[in-house]
Parts: structure tokens; C-alpha cells; sequence
């Protein structure tokens, strides 16, 4: 794969627009929930975030109170790269602090509601941030916090010279995070990323890489074939000529040999090169599928193939030039040899064929071996994902209000079935692991905890209300009171008005005292408002007055704090009617201080009597014992244990 002259010198980041399924798909992939994710697994470690990994609830959560536009995309997923060559990769929390700030200097401090940091992938140097930029929209009526998707990437557009266009953004971008890598970060020696020569998308996935490294190997090992092929057949040619060249000199043959000798060395180098990039491409190829695998076996054994023949070749074209060399004078040698030949080659087929024996019934093995972990692999990704089910669904029978009722039978837990999807419900009918299964009888206790808390909650609110209720309804009759009192004034004032009509002329000065009369009802109408807030906070908090037996009103030291507004309606001198209702009021709490006490003195002597009828002992006349049973039937009306039952 042809790489960047930048790479790992500069960094990237991209931003994807999410609609709400895009972000429920972001959020099983962070959580390792889909194929894709579990298949870039390379470890068990789990990732770094600062916010958690639930997508939708923080997303939800983040757009509360926030006017949404009517658009497709909710939220953006913006990935940063950090450069590989200037960036420690085992350093996710100082990758996440930078990502986290460069991206609030760009979109705002109030975009950003989730991270993410993933730890069990080959790529070290990725930041995952999930963004809802807002802003405060104002309009002719009204402003209010909205969400906008393209704002801030326009206005950074601007600010670095660039067009207002997608292209133009993303260009942007990329000179805000160089200036963020050189000027914060002040890497040494960053470069900015090489613009894309032509329009459109041009990231690819991790899948899609990997595809194209292994593309690469793949016409690597071939041309690497080709060349062993064009070297087999050039040792043969070489071997043919050699035999039909019998009668040449021996520096020839010499010379043969040498050349036999060069290409079986260059045959052997190119076989020992071959195998080195075969064994690293192996442990990246693990996880590629078996045909794969099996192609590769059929070109080591093709090349085997090759090599075997070659060195037969070899052995035939010696034994040629041994033949033709010493045809006339050692015919009994050469007849030897040739045996020999014929012997060592016997024993290289069957090697041959004893190797070629052995790599199958190794391969028949590993196909075993490899069905076995494929099975518990499989079997392990089903229990995690029941797991996981399993996990969400606690998850959501915490949440009264989705329905689920989890509630705890003995050593069982029970759910409503009828408010499961049919995954949660074939994940309920599962069997649960004992580490779970002794979560949910946790939870369902916990859960039956808070909903007798909140029983209790709202039995003391619908006391309070009552309570409330009835301050209310004393308030309302005190204000008609007044209402009343402020009527029949005014409906006096109004006879009065009409009879000094009749006799305006003669009685002008009356009519004058009498409009000095309605000033002082208006006057004492507005009193009778004032007052009539004092009567309210008396009957409401009693605690905020003093209250002497004529009927006059003092504020306490907490009615100093709690109503200060009340101390200049005080020092006025109040009516009569607020006098009453202070009197009242006064009499109300001395009857119930009275009463407790009066409670307390009866059971002082409920105790004394009890103690008398215990020191009378069981001698007692029939009259006295009579006395008893009256005695400990009072007692028994105050809660208090008769004589001889302990409490």
C-alpha cells in the first residue's frame, strides 16, 4: 500500500453527520456489540472514556431543554487521529484531554456528550468524540438554545480563509488541528496532512485496509512463485543442455556444475525469503477465511513440488555427464553410480512423499484444532451477547417506568413479559449465570425498597396537601370575612351617596364629609388587605408571631428573617377583627400546649396508679380487686401495660 510522505508525521480528524439510527449503531459498536467491532478485537482491554458509553441517554439528556431543528442528523461523530511517530499511543487519557479540547475550541464548551478512547484495537492513536454543538438563536420574539450542525464548521471555514462548502469545512479543519498539534501540543517536527488530490470520500475502514495489505502479500508470494517457476525452468534448460553438451571439456562441466550449483543456492535463498514474509504474513492471516489458508498450503506444496524435481533434475543430469564422461573405460563404476542415483532419488520422492503425508495429516489437525476453537468461540460470543442482553435488560427493569415490574420470588426473579421486545423476552427465558442472576435478586430488592420509600413519599405529600387545604380554605374564609366587611361599607357609603344626592344643594358640606368618610373606607380597605397577609402567615406559620392575650402581633426572631416585609404592618395598630382571629389563634396553641400537658399529667398518674396496685399485692377485697380491673382498663385506654404484663 502506498503510504502518505507525511504519515506518521501528521495527524487527520473527520466528522461524520449521525441520525438517530447511525447513533443507536455508534453506541452497540462502542460497546462491542456487533460483528465489526468484535471482529478488529485484538485484546480483552476496555476503553477510556470520561462520560460512559450509553450514546442515547447522554444524548438525550444533552438535547434537554434545547430547541431541535427538524433535520436528519441529531449529532456528529468527529474522529481524531494523533500523529503515530510524535504521539505515545500508550497514552489514551492525554490523547482524550487534547481531542477533548480542540474540539471545544472549535465547536464550543457546550458540544461535546460522549468520548471515547478504544483500547482492544491494533490502531493506538484514534479518539472517538460525539458532538451536539449549540448556540443561542435569537429571533424578533424570542431566543433560545438550539442545536446546529454546520454553524461552527462555516464559521471556522471562514476564519481560515477556506469556502463556505463541505470540502471547504473539512480542508478547514485539517488547518485548525495542524495549528492545535503545533502551536498547543507544540509537537516537534508535526506536518499537516496532505490535501486530497481529487473530490469525495477517501477513508477507508479498517476492514478495507487490512483487505488491501493482504491484496499486496497476496502478489508479493506470487510474483516470488513466478520467479521460483522461472528459476525451475531455467535449471532444467540449463541441466538439458548439460546433457546434450556430454562431450565438452571438463572446465566445462566444471563450469556446469558451478552454474547448477548458483541457481540451486538462489533457488534455496529465494525459498528461505519466501518462507520469512510467509511466516510474518501468517500471524497477521490468521483470522482470514480457510480457503485462503488452504491456497497458501497448495503454494507451499507446489513450491516443494518444484524444488523435488529440480533436485532430480540435478541428480539425472550428474549422473548423464558421469555416463558420458566415463562411457568407454568405467562402465562398471558408472553403472554404479547410476544405481546410486536412482537410489537417492528413490529416497527423496518417498521423503517427499512421507512430508507431503505428514503436512496433511497436520492440516487434518488443525482443522480439527481450529473447528474446536471456532465452536468455543462461538459458544463464548453467545454467552457474551446473552450476557449483554441479559445486562440491558437489568438495565431497564431499574426504570419502574418502562413496565418490566422486576420483582424478587424467594431465590427466583420475575419480569412482565407482556413490555419485552421478543429479544429481551428469549433473553429473560435463558438461563442467567449465577453472577447475574444474584444481581437481579439484588436489584428487585433494591427496587422494592425505593417503591415503599416512595409510597411512604407520597402518603406524608397527601397529608401536607391536606394540610395545605385546609390553611387554604381558613385563608379564603378570613379574606371573605374582610370581603364582606368591605361590602356592607361600601353598600352603606352607596345609601348614604344617594340619599345626599336629593339634598345636594342644601347639604354640601355633608357631602364633603362624607367623601372623607369613603377615603378613610378605601383607606381601611386597603388595611384590611394588609392585615389580612398578616392572618395568613399566622395561620400558616405560627411560629413567626408573638401573640399577647389582647390580641396583639410581634414578629419573632425567625419571623424577622423568614418575613421582613411584615414588621412595617405590625407597628400599625390592627383591627379588631385581626385581633380576634390572633386571640383565636393564641387560644388554639395554649388548648393544645394544655392538652399535651394534661396528656402527660394522666399518664404520670396512670404510672402512679399502676405503681399503688402493684404494691396492694394479690390480697385484695372483692370491691378492691373491682377498683383493679376499672384501673387497668384505663390504663390500657392510655397504652400503658396493666400490672403484671410486661411491655
Amino acid at each position: 500500500m502506498k503510504k502518505s510522505p507525511n504519515a506518521g508525521l501528521s495527524g487527520a480528524v473527520r466528522v461524520q453527520q449521525l441520525k438517530l439510527s447511525d447513533l443507536t449503531m455508534a453506541e452497540k459498536h462502542g460497546k462491542r456489540m456487533d460483528a465489526t467491532s468484535r471482529a478488529r478485537r485484538t485484546s480483552r482491554d476496555a476503553p477510556l472514556s470520561t462520560t460512559g458509553l450509553n450514546l442515547q441517554k447522554l444524548h438525550r439528556y444533552h438535547l434537554k431543554d434545547t430547541f431541535v431543528p427538524k433535520a436528519k442528523s441529531k449529532a456528529m461523530h468527529v474522529i481524531i487521529q494523533f500523529p503515530k511517530d510524535l504521539v505515545d499511543g500508550e497514552k489514551p487519557a492525554l490523547m482524550l484531554r487534547h481531542a477533548r479540547a480542540f474540539v471545544e475550541d472549535v465547536f464550543g464548551p457546550d458540544a461535546i456528550f460522549a468520548d471515547r478512547v478504544d483500547r482492544d484495537e491494533k490502531g493506538r492513536h484514534i479518539v472517538d468524540i460525539f458532538i451536539a454543538p449549540k448556540y443561542m438563536k435569537i429571533t424578533k420574539h424570542q431566543q433560545k438554545i438550539a442545536v446546529t450542525m454546520s454553524r461552527h464548521l462555516k464559521a471556522l471555514a471562514v476564519k481560515h480563509d477556506r469556502p463556505t462548502t463541505p470540502r471547504g469545512t473539512g480542508h478547514a479543519l485539517q488547518d485548525a488541528l495542524f495549528a492545535y498539534f503545533r502551536d498547543v501540543m507544540k509537537l516537534p517536527g508535526v506536518q499537516r496532512g496532505s490535501p486530497k488530490t481529487i473530490a469525495g470520500p477517501d477513508w477507508l475502514s479498517a476492514e478495507q485496509l487490512r483487505e488491501q495489505e493482504l491484496q499486496e502479500q497476496r502478489s508479493e508470494l506470487q510474483r516470488e512463485r513466478s520467479e521460483l517457476e522461472r528459476s525451475a525452468r531455467s535449471v532444467a534448460e540449463q541441466e538439458k543442455q548439460a546433457a546434450s553438451a556430454s562431450e565438452e571439456t571438463e572446465e566445462k562441466r566444471r563450469a556446469a556444475r558451478e552454474d547448477r550449483d548458483l541457481a540451486k543456492a538462489e533457488l534455496e535463498k529465494a525459498k528461505r525469503d519466501a518462507d520469512t514474509r510467509r511466516r510474518e504474513a501468517d500471524a497477521e492471516r490468521e483470522r482470514q477465511a480457510e480457503a485462503d489458508r488452504m491456497a497458501r498450503t497448495e503454494m507451499e506444496l507446489q513450491q516443494a513440488e518444484l524444488l523435488v524435481s529440480a533436485a532430480n533434475a540435478n541428480s539425472e543430469a550428474v549422473a548423464e555427464r558421469d555416463r558420458a564422461k566415463k562411457l568407454a573405460e568405467q562402465l562398471e563404476s558408472e553403472k554404479r553410480e547410476i544405481s546410486n542415483a536412482k537410489a537417492e532419488i528413490a529416497a527423496t520422492v518417498a521423503a517427499g512423499n512421507l512430508e507431503r503425508e505428514e503436512g496433511r495429516q497436520s492440516r487434518e489437525e488443525a482443522k480439527q484444532i481450529k473447528r474446536e476453537a471456532l465452536q468455543e468461540r462461538e459458544n463464548a460470543a453467545a454467552r457474551i451477547l446473552l450476557d449483554q442482553n441479559q445486562l440491558a435488560l437489568l438495565e431497564r427493569a431499574s426504570d419502574d417506568e418502562q413496565g418490566l415490574n422486576l420483582r424478587a420470588n424467594g431465590q427466583a426473579f420475575t419480569m412482565n413479559e407482556s413490555e419485552m421486545t421478543s429479544e429481551e423476552r428469549k433473553a429473560y427465558t435463558s438461563p442467567w449465570s449465577k453472577i447475574l442472576h444474584n444481581m437481579a435478586l439484588k436489584l428487585a430488592a433494591i427496587l422494592d425498597r425505593v417503591r415503599e420509600m416512595t409510597r411512604q413519599v407520597r402518603a406524608r405529600e397527601e397529608v401536607a396537601e391536606k394540610r395545605i387545604a385546609e390553611a387554604q380554605q381558613r385563608e379564603h374564609d378570613a379574606e371573605k370575612q374582610a370581603l364582606d366587611s368591605l361590602a356592607s361599607a361600601r353598600k352603606a357609603l352607596a345609601d348614604e351617596t344617594s340619599a345626599m344626592k336629593l339634598e345636594k344643594a342644601s347639604h354640601r358640606a355633608k357631602t364633603e364629609a362624607l367623601r372623607g368618610r369613603e377615603s378613610a373606607i378605601a383607606a381601611i380597605a386597603d388595611t384590611a388587605q394588609l392585615w389580612s397577609q398578616v392572618t395568613q402567615q399566622l395561620v400558616s406559620s405560627p411560629h413567626r408571631f408573638d401573640v399577647s392575650s389582647s390580641g396583639a402581633l410581634a414578629l419573632t426572631n425567625a419571623g424577622r428573617k423568614e418575613a421582613p416585609a411584615l414588621e412595617a404592618i405590625l407597628m400599625k395598630e390592627p383591627p379588631d377583627w385581626v385581633r380576634t382571629i390572633a386571640k383565636q389563634q393564641r387560644e388554639l396553641s395554649i388548648a393544645t400546649a394544655r392538652a399535651a400537658t394534661r396528656d402527660v399529667e394522666a399518664k404520670q398518674n396512670a404510672i402512679r396508679l399502676k405503681e399503688l396496685i402493684a404494691k396492694a399485692g394479690p390480697v385484695l377485697s372483692p370491691k378492691q380487686e373491682a377498683f383493679k380491673v376499672e384501673a387497668n382498663t384505663a390504663l390500657r385506654q392510655l397504652g400503658i401495660p396493666p400490672t403484671g404484663i410486661e411491655r
